[in-house]
């Protein structure tokens, strides 16, 4: 009996140690346990900051490229325009080009004519000067007596149209080498 009694208290005392044992392991466990729990928290805290800051990049990213397709946008816009504009403006010196070259042909057939007309009003202003010297050749020697009132007026009047007739061919030739000077300075400009 005394062994059973003692059997008894030594079982007793190893369920006593095996519960403390047991109560030790399961501290020792629940210690590990939160200590995993709270690296693990810290960690997931972590990879929240991490995607967060990911996100934070991914719409400055997209923030970015939205502001670049916008300016690419307006550049594509810009050039168009631009293109256009081109477009007319090389319209625009093609026919001011063809207009320039039609008008300095223009003139220069202008001023061939001009030319031309001088030429013809010098001679003919030539030949009533010779005809007009002969005229008055000839008046000199059909001249009637001095004292003839007649012949005088006659002789005033063969002059004074002789002189007006000059006098018009010369305002005449003036005038058209006004013209050609004035051509020619068209033409160079």
């Amino acid at each position: 009996r005394i062994e059973a009694v003692e059997v008894r208290a030594e079982l007793a005392r190893k369920d006593s140690e095996v519960e403390a044992a047991s109560f030790l392991s399961g501290d020792v466990k629940l210690l590990e346990a939160q200590h995993e729990a709270e690296k693990s928290k810290a960690e997931a805290s972590s990879a929240r900051a991490a995607l967060e800051e990911e996100k934070l990049r991914c719409r400055e990213m997209v923030s970015a490229h939205a502001r670049h397709y916008s300016r690419l946008s307006e550049a594509e816009e810009r050039l168009k325009v631009l293109e256009a504009e081109v477009r007319d403006l090389r319209r625009q010196n093609g026919e001011l080009t063809s207009k320039s070259e039609h008008s300095q042909a223009e003139r220069g057939d202008k001023l061939a004519a001009l030319e031309e007309r001088l030429a013809r009003e010098e001679q003919r202003a030539s030949l009533l000067a010779a005809e007009a010297e002969r005229y008055q050749t000839l008046l000199g020697e059909k001249s009637l007596p001095p004292s003839s009132e007649e012949a005088k007026e006659q002789e005033l009047s063969v002059r004074q149209q002789l002189e007006l007739a000059k006098a018009s061919f010369e305002r005449d030739s003036k005038m058209l080498r006004d013209e050609i000077v004035d051509l020619h300075h068209q033409l160079q400009a």
